[in-house]
């Protein structure tokens, strides 16, 4: 009897010990997730502020808008 009691604490011990290590990794694949996004969120919002500058200067240039105007509004001069 006391043989399968100590049987029984090691296999507790080791499935709480495999439980912790899948939580942990859990945790860590969950915070590398989050970074990747934040990282991607971040490179998309860089990517649209150098294509609406490239698209204003572009309006520019072609004479649709004045620099000194809005590029919100995209007014044709003339």
């Amino acid at each position: 009897m006391k043989e399968f009691i100590m049987d029984q604490n090691i296999a507790v011990t080791f499935l709480t010990a495999v439980q912790a290590i899948s939580v942990v990794f859990g945790v860590v694949i969950s915070v590398r997730s989050f970074n990747e996004t934040k990282n991607k969120e971040e490179h998309a919002r860089s990517l649209d502020r150098t294509l609406s500058s490239w698209r204003a200067n572009a309006l520019i240039s072609h004479g649709y808008v004045r620099a000194s105007e809005s590029i919100t509004g995209y007014r044709r001069r003339g």
